[in-house]
Order: C-alpha cells, then sequence, then structure tokens
C-alpha cells in the first residue's frame, strides 16, 4: 500500500487500478427511484411484510420520506408517506408498537424532531406521536439501551453541541409516549453514531464521530444508565462515515470511518482491552460521506465499501485477509453518492449495495463484483 498513487490521483484520470495492476470501467446502475430530491438516507427493510426487500428514503430537498415498494420483480413504486418533513434527514424501519407490522421513523432538521409513522397496514400510515427539541436531528438508532426487552431510541443532533439523547418507550397501549434523556455532548455536529458491545462486558456502548471537533468517540457503557466518554482518535478530519465490526478477525469489535473532509478512511483496532490503534486505508481526496464493512466476496474476510460523493463513484476495496486492500470500482455517475448500505435486493442469496445520491436525486443498486 505504501508505494502506490494515492486513489484520487488515479481518479482524476477517469480510470481507477488495482493494486494488481488491472483497471476497471463501468457503470452498474439500477434504479430504483429517480425523484428523491436530494436523497440523504435510505434504509432497507420489508416493510410490506410480502419476503421481499423495500426501500425507505429521506430527501433532504423536498422534505418527503419515501417507501420505494418492490413488487417481488425488481420493480419499484414510489409511495409518500410523509412530504412535510422539511429537511429530512433519517428514516428508519423498527415495529415499536409489537404489532407485527413495521413501522418508520424519521428526523428532521427544520423541525428538530423525530416523528414515528405508525403502520396501520395496506400501505397506510399516521403520525402517532412527535419526539420535539432534538436540534438539527440527523441520525437516529433504535436499541434496548436499558435492557428491559423494550425498543428504545438514540438520536444524534448536528448542532453545535452535537448532543446525543436516549429517549425510552413507554408502552401503554391507551397513549404511547418517550422521555428523552440527554446522554452526552460530543463537542460539535455529530454525524454518525453506532450502538455495539465494543468492550465486551455484555452491555451497550456506543460509537459516535464528531464532524466539526474532527474526533471519533467512544461512550462506553458503564451501567446505570451513565456513559464514560473515551476519545478513540483526537484527530480525524471531518469524520463522517462509520462502521463497528470485528474487523481483523480476532474476536473484538474494531471501528472503521471516513473522512468528508479530504477522504481518509481508517480502521481503529481494538486490542480487546480499552485501546485502539489507528491504521490508515486510503486517502481518496473525495468527499466520502458512507462506508459499509461485509464479506463482499465470500472468503471470510471483512471488505469495505466507500462512497465517494464528489467523485460520484462506489469503489469496494476488497482485503486479501491482512487488511491489505485492492481497489475495484463498482459503480460511477452516481451523482453525489451519499449514504450506501448493504442489502439482498433482488433475492440471490447475495447482497448488493443499495445508494442514495444527493445530487442525482436517485435511489439505486449496484451488483459486487470484480
Amino acid at each position: 500500500m505504501e508505494n502506490r498513487m494515492k486513489l484520487s490521483t488515479l481518479l482524476l484520470f477517469g480510470i481507477t487500478f488495482f493494486l494488481s495492476g488491472c483497471f476497471d470501467e463501468g457503470n452498474n446502475v439500477h434504479y430504483i427511484s429517480k425523484d428523491v430530491k436530494g436523497a440523504h438516507y435510505l434504509f432497507p427493510a420489508d416493510i410490506d411484510s410480502d419476503g421481499d426487500l423495500d426501500i425507505l428514503s429521506a430527501s433532504y430537498d423536498s422534505g418527503k420520506i419515501f417507501l420505494h415498494e418492490n413488487d417481488g420483480k425488481m420493480h419499484f413504486t414510489d409511495n409518500v408517506v410523509d412530504a412535510k418533513r422539511g429537511k429530512a434527514t433519517c428514516v428508519l424501519p423498527v415495529d415499536l408498537d409489537s404489532d407485527g407490522k413495521i413501522d418508520i421513523l424519521s428526523a428532521s432538521k427544520t423541525f428538530n424532531d423525530i416523528v414515528w409513522h405508525r403502520n396501520l397496514g395496506n400501505g397506510q400510515f399516521e403520525q402517532e406521536l412527535r419526539i420535539p427539541n432534538i436540534p438539527n436531528a440527523y441520525k437516529i438508532v433504535s436499541v434496548d439501551i436499558n435492557s428491559d426487552g423494550k425498543q428504545d431510541l438514540l438520536s444524534a443532533s448536528f448542532s453545535k453541541k452535537g448532543e446525543i439523547y436516549v429517549h425510552y418507550l413507554h408502552d401503554n397501549p391507551v397513549k404511547y409516549r418517550f422521555s428523552t434523556q440527554l446522554l452526552a455532548e460530543s463537542g460539535g455536529q455529530t454525524a454518525s453514531v453506532k450502538t455495539v458491545d465494543l468492550d465486551g462486558d455484555g452491555d451497550i456502548d456506543i460509537v459516535t464521530l464528531s464532524f466539526s471537533e474532527d474526533i471519533v468517540i467512544w461512550y462506553e457503557n458503564i451501567g446505570s444508565g451513565e456513559f464514560q466518554k473515551r476519545i478513540v482518535s483526537p484527530r480525524f478530519i471531518a469524520p463522517f462515515g462509520l462502521e463497528v465490526v470485528d474487523f481483523d478477525g480476532d474476536g473484538d469489535v474494531d471501528i472503521l470511518a471516513s473522512s468528508y473532509g479530504d477522504g481518509t478512511i481508517y480502521w481503529f483496532e481494538n486490542d480487546g482491552n480499552r485501546n485502539f490503534s489507528s491504521h490508515f486505508i486510503d486517502e481518496t481526496g473525495a468527499h466520502t460521506p458512507s462506508i459499509v464493512a461485509l464479506d463482499a466476496d465470500g472468503d471470510g474476510d471483512i471488505d469495505l465499501i466507500t462512497a465517494l460523493k464528489n467523485f460520484n463513484t462506489i469503489l469496494w476495496y476488497e482485503n486479501d485477509g491482512n487488511q491489505n486492500f485492492i481497489y475495484h470500482t463498482l459503480a460511477t455517475g452516481v451523482e453525489g453518492v451519499f449514504n450506501i448500505q448493504a442489502a439482498d435486493i433482488d433475492g440471490d442469496g447475495v447482497k448488493e449495495i443499495v445508494a442514495a445520491s444527493y445530487d442525482g436525486g436517485t435511489i439505486t443498486w449496484h451488483e459486487i463484483s470484480e
């Protein structure tokens, strides 16, 4: 990896070279929707329980929450769940009321809130309740944070303080409600949040990225609803994309992060004793707002998929098993690709990449192949 040109230099010439000396050009774009203006976030889920994956998306520019319904033959219909969510930043599927139907949560920077869109069945949704006072609401995670058997929520604010809130569900069937507690302040614009047992002690910890403070943070769960802030990386320019996974296969959870600034990608190796060492993967030279970690080629190790927003490109970093990487271009012409997720969208038993493209206003899917 040390004796190669930076990926950004190669992409300026329109060609991506592999470390093996080959190169790849191509498009590999399958359209789900072309009507999601400022497509900001997506989430695959079988919302209508018909056995295939649908796609939820959030339109930042139009304020619409979409359900892209899959007919089982890879034809998608755009259904608007809510047309008035302002700057919609995030969507999340979860059955909050345990009625067997998948509900939808959405976050809005305009209204500084989260809304629960309750699934009534037959493609109908209604606003069940609103969680207010979340400055620049940006991300939502569903997790049983206090281990009481109920789905609570975490929310992250893209505000100056970067607030992290926990919302505890009180599931009185007559009137559902959440009680909100400020869990932490990252110090500036929390771009991403993940929950995982990072230290292997049996409880849920929280990992976040502070965009404006340039830090990767681990909030260690120390019990009784208390979390201790630990800095994983003190200087990481504009971190935005985040994954938590056992990247090196040693039995503990590592952290991967990408930069919206210079496009650097690092993985932070967990030694199992609350210590992390950083490993450089690449500097793409592009805004890199989203990453996905998965075994893309089925060889038993974890690869990395990245979204390069201003290069309109999705890349696959193939892991050789020792955290050395070969580049493959999965897709080009994906205008302003902003968020990517992995899902078996065509039902063939192999995961594809689904992408939300901010500049193009599209939701697309892409096969993973060399």
